[in-house]
């Protein structure tokens, strides 16, 4: 089944990159399987008639600075809905109600022959940051559309949140905005944070000098670490499966080895790895003040490599996960050269730090009337703001109640 990927805004365009150059490594330049290297070929490329690859994908975003420079010699995006039309301002409202309108036709039209070119289409996976405002303004509406026009089809949104620290002044409002929005018309959201990101570039792949080129390789393989075929699931089913409780719809990533130069490579020394990986959420909820043990709604971990691992080799994770349910996937083919990989997939109330986080930052602006009339000017008033305080509000009380 094919999955059409539709990539927004400067960080959705500069993920667009890793993302398609690790699925050709992955087919091309791993170990050759040939039920495998099909179904991922099928999954992510269109093959034309002068044996050319085309990514199922579509490029959109307001600038054309972020469109691809040069042709790559072994792919070439041909849907690119990119416009030199100023950029969103980093503003939620005029990505969604002004710059929207000057691409949602063509992007529509877009997607429709991406379907006529594919026999099956089972999702569509949308990629933006929340931050700014063409990936969270103009990806919220894109998301709205598909989801009116194209019903039948599994949604699923990866959402990469701002460092805590700050990129922009206005940044937890549109990703207030960005997240009430699309919360109700997504099958699942996988969350990724650029704190968590930095926290394993520097600690589990020695990076001292993170660039976001690093960060968007590593959003690019934890995603196909799922994404790429399993024997035993679908990864569009396997993430709405862990959705099923549609008021706790967030998803969050963990994986290991991270890099083939990390050592950990039989199951138990992998786990050890994904278990000092959750120090960063211990650090976290202790620094912002979050006092709540552990607790998992769902888990699923896919395991890749030619041994399936034994029941009795996974069990200290299972009985310390504190999960109702883990669900386990394999695959026997390996992924990126790597002898063993596994990946967790979990809906957890670790999601409540980034939450929080936003929501007490949106609501600090929100008391002091600051850059409101910013966002008055494209309709997005204060019954707008209240009302994304409370789903999201909503959501976080539902993740607190775990």
């Amino acid at each position: 089944m094919s999955v059409i990927t539709l990539l927004y805004g400067q960080c959705g365009n500069q993920i667009s990159e890793a993302f398609f150059s690790n699925i050709y490594d992955d087919i091309y330049n791993s170990k050759k399987d040939c039920d495998y290297n099909t179904q991922s070929l099928n999954k992510w490329f269109h093959l034309t008639k002068k044996n050319k690859l085309e990514p199922r994908a579509i490029l959109i975003d307001t600038e054309t600075k972020t469109a691809p420079k040069k042709k790559n010699a072994t792919y070439q995006f041909k849907n690119l809905v990119i416009k030199s039309c100023g950029g969103s301002a980093n503003n939620w409202a005029f990505g969604y109600s002004e710059q929207s309108k000057l691409l949602i036709s063509e992007v529509l039209e877009s997607t429709r022959k991406e379907l006529e070119k594919s026999d099956v289409v089972s999702s569509f996976l949308n990629v933006f940051s929340a931050s700014g405002g063409t990936g969270s303004g103009v990806g919220s509406c894109v998301t709205e559309c598909l989801k009116n026009e194209f019903s039948n089809k599994i949604i699923t949104n990866v959402v990469v949140l701002p460092y805590a620290s700050g990129e922009l002044v206005v940044q937890s409002y549109n990703s207030l905005l960005t997240l009430a929005k699309i919360y109700s018309i997504n099958d699942a959201i996988i969350v990724f944070e650029n704190d968590r990101l930095h926290y394993n570039c520097v600690n589990s792949l020695s990076i001292k000098d993170v660039t976001f080129d690093d960060i968007n390789n590593l959003i690019a393989r934890q995603l196909l670490s799922i994404y790429q075929p399993l024997n035993d699931a679908q990864a569009p089913e396997l993430l709405t499966k862990l959705c099923e409780d549609s008021s706790r719809k967030f998803l969050q990533i963990r994986s290991a080895p991270l890099s083939k130069m990390d050592c950990a490579s039989n199951w138990k020394s992998l786990l050890t790895s994904i278990s000092r990986q959750s120090r960063f959420d211990f650090q976290q909820k202790s620094l912002h003040g979050v006092h709540l043990k552990p607790k998992s709604l769902s888990t699923a971990m896919v395991c890749r490599g030619v041994h399936k691992p034994a029941e009795k080799e996974l069990k200290p994770f299972t009985d310390s996960n504190f999960s109702e349910t883990v669900n386990l996937y394999h695959q026997r083919r390996k992924i990126f050269n790597l002898e063993n990989s596994l990946t967790v997939v979990s809906n957890s109330n670790n999601v409540c730090v980034p939450i929080k986080l936003i929501l007490d930052d949106a609501q600090n602006l929100y008391k002091y009337g600051a850059y409101l009339h910013h966002y008055k000017k494209f309709g997005v008033d204060e019954a707008h703001f209240r009302n994304s305080f409370e789903i999201v509000g909503t959501v976080l009380g539902n993740y607190k109640s775990l």
